[in-house]
């Protein structure tokens, strides 16, 4: 996903282009007394929002057409200087910043002892009362506003012709520093409210605007960005990884602490702490942190992630937090400027492909503590108004916390002409090709380019189109069709389906299906599915265990109040045995057996599920789960009536789901899932619980990857799924390692289950499926991260190693398998 979007960046930028007048003025910032570098200080032009930042050296260059005669230079602790600027040359300036003069408590020091860590233990002590999330509510206005550049342009970059005709964007291009483009920018204006017991958030988005390119999903990419640091918890997740906290309760085994000299900041006198990481590789910061001499609250903090932090794609991460006393005792964030800058090869010497940057600026305002509202209040968790995409400039010039700056301002006007632009919408939708796997045309989306082409033993070479109505055609309805032929059965199969989106809060999706496919039962439908090319290239077995499906569907999947969804289906279906498939079944009066042409059943599934802060990225129909710190429960109750539509069976069956991602800070990331079922009734195995197999190169995560297809079957099973990413916990530690930026991983998966022979009495087991007598054990190590999105890994199967196929080939007891992934 990340490199998608670095892709896009590279379509946006064109070749630069000067004009006017441009005033230019580079230096470095240092203390007037010690001659240290002053990093982060702020640079700008004097009543413009022209400005820059120094950077970890304490150098900067700012670079406008638009400059001021007077230059201003300040930071935190220290004295404003203004300085008077030629306009239209360049300028090299040394400025020397004075401290303030400061008047705190006395800190009675232990002597021996670092003199910062009394301030910390002080800070800790009170972290109870500091934390916002000890308030028992409290609500506010947001004004968020993120915009992203390409940057890393080199002036041949865009000699090529794939380029022409859209010249016109050079015009918009920042020759600050490194050259960049304004690209994209989302501004909201949103009320957000906050309750403890049980914790409840909401968010109002009042006002709502995005400029940019819509075949853009930032998802996970910029969805990082937007989450809140919370300086006061222990760990605080940023791109997918749980970072210390510079003033969490663990923070001296992770960090070197210097007490500086004090501070004033708005009037308030602070402890001046800086703070470095203890050693290299630790997900750590690196930065200074103010703390307040009389309640020990945070006042203001700025700190950068550590280059040697095992994270993909980030080159740098700057995040600046101000406080403010919004009422007695009561300290909040009221000022956040995060900075991110982004590159798919920056470890590549010679690097000319152009990455992103992602700015960040949130400023709060009117709170309101400690008056919570009732539960039903915040039972949606975001809701837009439906004027919010509605407002007009005036409304934005009035409520906007903070003026747009001329980048900003820039990129509105140069969105407008690249909609226009023929060549620039054959790239969107070629990208939106590669991200989704359709082409949009108007209404309608042509594709899937994953499932175009497969081969199996029945349909031969296969070959499938799908179309679907696009977001253009209706964001509320979405019709979709499929056909698919094949050239050794010769026979066209078929489907159509139609989603309805009643209610987006809370969600409430209704759908309807039918299709006539070739399926294998006991596969994830992914990479191993019979409609996925994947299953072709990657396969170490045939599927040859096939059957026609034939099913009618009706759903409703709804998210009701706080933490729950449910979701419920009536769904006929016709099983038609085909390739090696062996439908055999004796009969009880002449004992003969007998090949079984078809099975027909009719359900009704119904399903809760406890999904407590699960989060998600939402698109206008599908959605993708970004899991909960707490576990998400699922069970699943359904029933077959026999009699209705030619239902053959009367059924119950019962499946219990726990998943759960804990938690562990710095050890890594760790997931575990339990499930367990049971069938009540008599059925012919296919409507048994066929367990899932991987005859692929491909890993499946929540599968058996050394299990054939249709090796086990079961009508009552528990089984255990459990993974330990250690994200770098002992690779960087490694010095010549730790430089790949290679991460281990292991896991282990067992399941247990149960074949009453009664079932036989409808169909025979095959001889190509066994009963599991005792549990099946699979352990799996491997290295992920390898050149940023491949993982490897050994798996080795540790029982019922005696097992053969049906052409009497040994099981696999050892394998290697791959998975592509992207992950920060």
């Amino acid at each position: 996903m990340k490199l998608r979007l670095l892709f896009i960046l590279t379509l946006l930028a064109l070749n630069p282009h000067s004009f006017g007048q441009q005033t230019m003025v580079s230096g470095t910032v240092v203390d007037s007394v010690t001659q240290k570098p002053i990093p982060f200080a702020l640079i700008k032009f004097r009543n413009s929002t022209v400005g820059t930042r120094t950077d970890t050296l304490g150098y900067f260059e700012i670079v406008s057409r638009k400059a001021t005669d007077s230059l201003e230079v300040s930071f935190t602790g220290y004295q404003t200087q203004i300085f008077v600027i030629p306009i239209g040359e360049e300028t090299e300036l040394t400025v020397h910043l004075n401290e303030k003069n400061k008047n705190l408590q006395t800190v009675i020091i232990t002597p021996g002892e670092n003199p910062a860590f009394e301030i910390l233990r002080r800070v800790k002590k009170n972290k109870k009362f500091n934390n916002p999330e000890k308030l028992e509510a409290w609500e506010c206005e947001v004004y968020n506003r993120i915009r992203i550049d390409a940057n890393n342009m080199g002036d041949s970059t865009f000699d090529s012709r794939i380029f022409k005709n859209m010249e016109f964007v050079g015009d918009y291009m920042d020759t600050t520093g490194k050259n960049s483009l304004p690209s994209i920018l989302s501004q909201s204006i949103s009320d957000y409210y906050f309750k403890k017991d049980p914790v409840q958030e909401k968010e109002v988005i009042k006002a709502l605007d995005v400029r940019g390119f819509n075949s853009i999903e930032l998802g996970k990419f910029s969805g990082a960005m937007y989450q809140n640091v919370n300086i006061y918890k222990n760990h605080i997740d940023l791109f997918t990884k749980d970072f210390i906290s510079p003033i969490a309760d663990q923070g001296r085994t992770y960090y070197r602490y210097y007490l500086q000299d004090n501070d004033t900041l708005d009037g308030v006198p602070c402890y001046h702490l800086r703070f470095v990481p203890r050693r290299k590789g630790d997900a750590v910061f690196d930065g200074d942190i103010w703390i307040t001499d009389s309640t020990y609250a945070v006042k203001k903090v700025i700190c950068k992630i550590g280059d040697d932090v095992n994270v993909n794609y980030v080159t740098a991460l700057e995040v600046e937090q101000s406080y403010s006393e919004v009422a007695p005792g009561v300290w909040m964030v009221t000022e956040e400027r995060m900075r991110g800058d982004f590159d798919a090869f920056s470890e590549w010497k010679k690097n000319r492909f152009i990455g992103g940057t992602v700015h960040k600026n949130t400023t709060r305002r009117n709170f309101k503590i400690n008056e919570p509202y009732d539960f039903d209040f915040y039972v949606t968790d975001i809701e837009i108004l439906d004027s919010a995409e509605k407002r007009d400039e005036a409304y934005w010039v009035e409520h906007r916390h903070v003026e747009l700056n001329d980048k900003e301002a820039g990129v509105l006007e140069m969105i407008d002409s690249l909609k226009k632009n023929k060549r620039f919408r054959f790239y969107e939708n070629a990208l939106y090709l590669g991200y989704t796997g359709h082409w949009r045309a108007g209404p309608v989306e042509v594709g899937n380019i994953g499932s175009l082409y497969n081969f199996n033993q029945v349909e031969g070479h296969r070959f499938m189109l799908s179309l679907r109505s696009s977001n253009a055609f209706s964001r509320k309805v979405e019709i979709s069709t499929f056909g698919i032929y094949g050239l050794n059965d010769k026979e066209f199969k078929y489907g159509a389906s139609l989603r309805w989106k009643m209610k987006s809060d809370p969600r409430t999706m209704f759908r309807v299906n039918y299709k006539k496919r070739i399926e294998q039962l006991g596969i994830r439908a992914s990479v191993g599915d019979v409609g996925s090319s994947f299953s072709t290239l990657f396969s170490l077995g045939p599927l040859d265990k096939l059957t026609m499906v034939n099913s009618s569907s009706v759903s409703l999947e709804r998210d009701w109040r706080i933490d729950m969804r449910t979701f419920n289906k009536v769904e006929w279906r016709k099983f038609i045995p085909l390739g090696n498939s062996d439908y055999s079944r004796i009969d009880p009066v002449t004992g003969d057996t007998s090949q079984i042409a078809s099975l027909t059943s009719f359900e009704v599934r119904n399903q809760i599920m406890y999904t407590r802060e699960e989060k998600f990225v939402n698109g206008q129909f599908d959605r993708m789960s970004l899991g909960s710190r707490y576990p998400i429960i699922s069970l699943t109750h359904t029933w077959a009536f026999k009699g209705v539509l030619g239902s053959e069976y009367d059924f119950h069956r019962l499946d219990f789901v726990w998943t759960h991602r804990p938690k562990i800070g710095g050890l890594g990331k760790l997931e575990y899932t339990i499930y367990a079922g049971k069938i009540f009734g008599t059925v012919p195995y296919p409507f048994l619980n066929v367990h899932q197999g991987n005859q692929t190169l491909y890993i499946q995560r929540s599968t058996m990857n050394l299990l054939n297809y249709y090796e086990f079957i079961s009508d009552e099973w528990v089984g255990i799924n459990f993974e330990h990413r250690l994200m770098g916990l002992i690779l960087d530690r490694v010095p010549l390692i730790r430089r790949l930026k290679l991460r281990s991983v292991w896991s282990a998966k067992m399941v247990v289950g149960r074949y009453n022979p009664k079932h036989n009495a409808e169909l025979l087991l095959p001889s190509y499926s066994n009963e599991l007598r005792h549990p099946y054990y699979e352990l799996s190590v491997g290295l992920e991260n390898i050149v940023k999105f491949i993982r490897v890994d050994a798996i080795w199967r540790l029982n019922y190693l005696d097992h053969v196929d049906v052409n009497d080939n040994p099981v696999p007891r050892f394998g290697v398998k791959f998975v592509f992934t992207s992950d920060f």
